[in-house]
């Protein structure tokens, strides 16, 4: 996501701010060694190390700031309005809680797959594994409720009002309203 109608993809190594009208600028000046990145509501860039080890905050001149060193396998992160950064740490199969502070908590177990995040317009935090299938994650508790089967669509692209959702088995792409 990005401000407004955009979103930021990376094009031969260097993170670009795409429009809606398809117009690309380079956001950060040089290739940056990234495995994931996430654009906040503040206006930061958030990512992880090639190696998924480590949470960083990223800097148009390529420069990283480390928030969180010590993973093993980060597989995908998000970032709440507040700040707050989410993330599946694949090994240890965690689902983890990054604080503006710096703090961290484990936010609950996830199984042991790839576990795809998002957030919808009101913070609330989703996550999609084969194993587990859809769920909504309580982020004041970790509790899990249901809200689809295991290999239903995933989501991967969080707007404010609508997410997008692309299903590995059927090779689609759908929209669901996630505030209905």
């Amino acid at each position: 996501g990005g401000p407004g109608d955009t979103f930021f993809a990376v094009v031969d190594g260097v993170i670009q701010h795409v429009r809606a009208d398809g117009t690309m600028s380079a956001w950060s000046t040089a290739q940056i060694n990234v495995a994931l990145f996430a654009y906040t509501h503040d206006g930061r860039m958030i990512g992880t190390d090639p190696f998924g080890t480590k949470v960083l905050e990223l800097h148009p001149d390529t420069s990283t700031t480390t928030l969180l060193d010590g993973r093993t396998m980060i597989y995908d992160l998000v970032v709440a309005e507040d700040g707050t950064i989410y993330f599946s740490d694949f090994l240890v199969e965690e689902l983890v809680e990054l604080a503006p502070d710096g703090s961290y908590r484990v936010l609950t177990s996830i199984a042991p797959d790839n576990a795809e995040l998002a957030l919808d317009s009101e913070s609330n935090l989703y996550l999609n594994s084969a194993a587990s299938g859809f769920v909504q994650v309580d982020r004041t508790n970790g509790a899990i409720t249901p809200r689809g089967a295991p290999n239903a669509p995933c989501p991967v692209i969080p707007s404010p009002a609508v997410t997008v959702f692309f299903s590995w088995v059927a090779s689609e792409i759908t929209w669901a309203d996630l505030d209905t």
